[in-house]
């Protein structure tokens, strides 16, 4: 308790740029904790829409190491969310690398589905969106973290109408599974 109302009294009426500009001419802690606070989730989600739950944890606590190491280089030239979201990406490209051989993925059509439950329904748009092609499900995902498509095309390096098509292909294959499933 005593521990939030610090953290309003550290932050108050800053946004996430000013927070992480302080912290990385600082390191005070405090100001990590806020930032971790706001980003942990929306950060892990983004993640796990693109690889399994046990490597999106890690890369989440590996991106923010790397916050703390490169503290240094940030500069308030943008929003924090896009160069945290785009730290992420790349150590999460780095670790599907190193992993190239190893990825498996879950068979849908092995599992007894209900197909009137909400809960079936979402864990089949997941599978779905699992076996989209890796670019594809990094843009839908990027999009639903809340990226517009000017800072999705800065993030993947690839200009804007790549990133719409990506999002149209990811969209017509999910629509197309998502009717071939349930016939």
């Amino acid at each position: 308790m005593i521990l939030t109302l610090l953290k309003g009294w550290f932050t108050e009426d800053k946004t996430p740029e000013q927070i992480m500009l302080e912290y990385s001419q600082t390191a005070k802690v405090e100001l990590l904790e806020v930032l971790i606070s706001q980003y942990s989730d929306p950060l892990y989600r983004f993640l796990v829409c693109q690889c399994d739950a046990e490597l999106a944890a890690d890369v989440s606590q590996l991106t923010w190491i790397k916050v703390i190491e490169k503290r240094h280089l940030y500069r308030q030239q943008g929003q924090f969310k896009y160069w945290l979201f785009k730290m992420a990406r790349c150590l999460l490209i780095d670790e599907l690398r190193k992993q190239k051989d190893h990825i498996e993925f879950d068979d849908a059509k092995n599992s007894v589905v209900q197909k009137n439950c909400p809960q079936e329904k979402s864990r089949q748009l997941g599978l779905f969106i699992a076996q989209l092609p890796f670019l594809q499900k990094e843009a839908l995902c990027l999009q639903q973290a809340g990226f517009s498509i000017s800072e999705i095309s800065e993030i993947c390096q690839t200009n804007g109408e790549t990133i719409k098509t990506r999002l149209r292909y990811a969209r017509a294959q999910l629509k197309e599974s998502w009717v071939n499933e349930n016939e």
